[in-house]
């Protein structure tokens, strides 16, 4: 076989493939046990912590296959991971030549992450694979642009944040393409594309409590998001100027965290830390942002906050930001900066180069309105879309960055093995 001849997905067999995926599955799942984590038994139980997506699935799974529920549902996450990566490869060989060689190396690069996550019991596997649906359908729609793929996309995005609200990056991403459908003069399918979208987030936030309300008797998000989203606000917060806020019982309650933070010895404050090398913050993060969580949802108990604790937390952070803001605007978006950069893509150089490099090749796309260069530009924008969602809220950690790192990696891949091939086919011409 010629490593470097071109493959045509229009003529393979979907049937037989699709069955081999189920063989390979049924076999990783009957050899392979499941791996359990510290948030594993909050989406058995159904938690108020957590969104409905992924503890139905679950519940969906129990109900079908009584004992065995668990070993079905990494069943089903490696099929489905081996199906979304043959899914936007397909997609991808649209705008690119795909050989042996490309395509055994991009297909190992997609599927080696499934025997790290696919056997674990959390939302990471199908996650990534929604993420892998959704860019090939956006592939698929800036290429036909029709409604199917318009419909399909909104209704994966919408599914896909009940799985894992993370996923809520992908709204960037969606306004990303209207625009370029827009100034492609195709104003029609973007501007729809962009009031699905809003009215996606809208659906979205409203059916996860939805959820709450008829699981756990209170309509609000997901328990534990307060929590997450003051980390940074805090974090980049001095304690000296706390008490420049108005409101008396949040300056009560940010005095109280910040105390038993101190005493428990939780290192979590930017001032303490801002001259200490990089790897030192990544360090930080991981030793102690769970328990700073812990020590917020702790302090939220004795204050009583149980039942309005989202509500409450929420607007101390937005406090936090603008009295941050207020103070010393560079410091606190350096800070920020230095999140993103640090824990998304290892160092400041590179978060900066990645910056620029994303934002030049958006606007080559949409000014040029090449395809060629929008489906490559989509790859790194989703990229970009979720370090910064993250990065506002907690570190990015591994599990949470690998849902965009691999498909960009994956696209840089394709574009290296086809400009050697097509060069060195023009060689020997």
């Amino acid at each position: 076989m010629n490593p470097s001849k071109t493959i045509n997905f229009e003529t393979i067999n979907f049937r037989i493939t699709l069955f081999f995926f189920i063989i390979i599955s049924l076999f990783l799942s009957i050899f392979i046990e499941p791996r359990f984590y510290p948030d594993s038994q909050s989406y058995i139980v159904m938690s108020p912590a957590r969104s409905p997506g992924y503890p139905f699935f679950i519940f969906l799974n129990k109900l079908l296959f009584g004992m065995f529920y668990l070993k079905a549902v990494i069943f089903f996450q490696f099929l489905f991971w081996f199906y979304s990566s043959y899914y936007l490869i397909s997609k991808i060989s649209k705008f690119t030549k795909i050989n042996y060689f490309g395509l055994t190396i991009c297909f190992f690069t997609l599927i080696l992450p499934s025997f790290h996550f696919s056997n674990a019991i959390l939302t990471e596997s199908v996650s990534f694979s929604f993420c892998l649906i959704i860019l090939g359908l956006l592939i698929d729609l800036i290429y036909k642009t029709n409604k199917k793929s318009l419909m399909l996309v909104i209704v994966i995005f919408i599914l896909s944040c009940f799985f894992k609200p993370q996923l809520l990056f992908v709204f960037g991403l969606l306004i990303f393409v209207s625009i370029f459908l827009i100034f492609s003069k195709k104003e029609k399918p973007g501007i729809l594309l962009a009031l699905f979208s809003l009215i996606s987030l809208v659906i979205i936030f409203n059916s996860n409590k939805i959820y709450h309300l008829l699981n756990h008797g209170k309509f609000q998000v997901d328990s534990n998001l307060g929590s997450q989203l003051i980390a940074m606000p805090v974090f980049m917060t001095s304690k000296k100027d706390i008490d420049k806020l108005d409101d008396e019982k949040k300056v009560e309650f940010l005095i109280s965290l910040y105390q038993e933070l101190d005493k428990k010895k939780i290192n979590f404050n930017y001032n303490k830390n801002q001259e200490t090398s990089r790897q030192y913050w990544i360090k930080i993060y991981f030793e102690n942002y769970a328990k700073f969580v812990d020590t917020v949802n702790l302090k939220v108990g004795e204050f009583k906050l149980v039942e309005k604790s989202n509500e409450f937390l929420v607007k101390v952070s937005f406090d936090l930001i603008r009295l941050n803001l207020s103070i010393d605007p560079k410091r606190f978006l350096t800070g920020y900066f230095y999140n993103f950069s640090i824990n998304g893509l290892y160092s400041l150089y590179l978060g900066f180069a990645f910056l620029i490099f994303t934002f030049f090749i958006s606007i080559l796309s949409i000014y040029s309105r090449s395809k060629e260069c929008m489906v490559i530009s989509i790859f790194f924008v989703a990229h970009l879309s979720n370090i910064l969602v993250i990065s506002m809220i907690e570190p990015v950690i591994n599990r949470y960055k690998f849902l965009t790192e691999i498909p960009l990696i994956v696209m840089i891949l394709f574009l290296i093995t086809n400009f050697v091939f097509f060069k060195k086919e023009n060689s020997n011409f």
